[in-house]
């Protein structure tokens, strides 16, 4: 049996699933993914300073950040970015233009 020189990519969960619970490899998954299969499949956290990040981007409207409500929530996405990093410095990003 000749092998691929690629290894199989799926574009979502389901199928990933499978591939994996039928011993064809393993994945990368969100904590929150839903992974079918029961037992079939195992969920291993990585830690360490070398796992896996997100990158997290809050798209807002020109000047919007003024606004006390979307103020607030930039705030609290920053407070948890600070708290998960290994470092604690979260990324900071320049204010609206004036």
């Amino acid at each position: 049996m000749r092998r691929s020189a690629s290894p199989p990519a799926t574009a979502e969960w389901d199928t990933g699933a499978a591939l994996i619970a039928h011993g064809f490899g393993v994945s990368l998954a969100p904590r929150l993914a839903h992974l079918p299969f029961g037992d079939r499949i195992v969920r291993v956290p990585l830690a360490g300073p070398t796992r896996p990040a997100r990158h997290v981007l809050a798209g807002i409207r020109a000047g919007s950040s003024r606004q006390p409500s979307i103020a607030a929530g930039l705030e609290a996405l920053q407070a948890v970015a600070d708290s998960k990093r290994p470092d604690g410095a979260g990324v900071r990003r320049p204010a609206d233009p004036v």
